[in-house]
């Protein structure tokens, strides 16, 4: 009888063991996982030598931490020290489809969708606008200076000056959310580079 829960408790705490040692856990999300779903970036150990790539992917892009890059052998390779061990964790960047690929698809996608067709309308409408009233305060500037001695020349001057730079920060939301999109038909593949690399 001892013997059967001997071997039973033997049994059970051998596959204990066997669960910790398959089982791993994301530094960034702790949730667990078998073993070839992490991967080991930088020279922490522990609980803190595996990720998921996805995770240090997110890390990477929401993470103030600068980026180096640097050319070898004819390929870029990107680099940024982990925030733990101050290791430099290196990857490189490749992409699935080239620009013209890309752009169809974006374009494809866009057409396909009548709140997407609709959105580019509406930004083209904007777009013309806002090069218009661009257009139209580059012209004013020169009569602008011509009558400094009004008073109401500072105020028109700090006008245009908002106006511009509204004019800025509109483009550059535009630009940005359509750059998004493309940069996802371009669809990017990162790789990480084993420590020993």
């Amino acid at each position: 009888m001892n013997y059967f829960l001997a071997t039973e408790n033997q049994e059970s705490s051998q596959n204990n063991k066997n669960y910790e040692i398959e089982k791993k856990e994301c530094r960034y999300c702790l949730s667990e996982g078998a073993l070839n779903e992490f991967i080991t970036p930088c020279l922490c150990e522990g609980t803190m030598k595996y990720v998921h790539q996805q995770c240090l992917e997110d890390w990477i892009k929401n993470c103030n931490k600068p980026i180096q890059e640097s050319i070898k052998g004819g390929h870029k390779f990107f680099s940024i020290i982990c925030e733990i061990c101050k290791f430099q964790m290196r990857y490189t960047k490749t992409y699935k489809n080239n620009f013209f690929v890309s752009i169809t698809k974006l374009l494809r996608s866009i057409f396909s969708n009548i709140k997407s067709t609709f959105l580019l309308g509406i930004h083209s409408v904007v777009i013309y606008f806002i090069f218009r009233r661009f257009s139209m305060i580059m012209n004013d500037i020169p009569k602008l200076f011509a009558k400094r001695a009004r008073p109401s020349f500072w105020m028109n001057l700090f006008h245009n000056f908002t106006v511009c730079f509204s004019i800025i920060m509109a483009i550059d939301d535009i630009i940005r959310y359509y750059r998004n999109m493309y940069v996802q038909k371009r669809k990017c593949v990162v790789k990480f580079l084993s420590v020993s690399d």
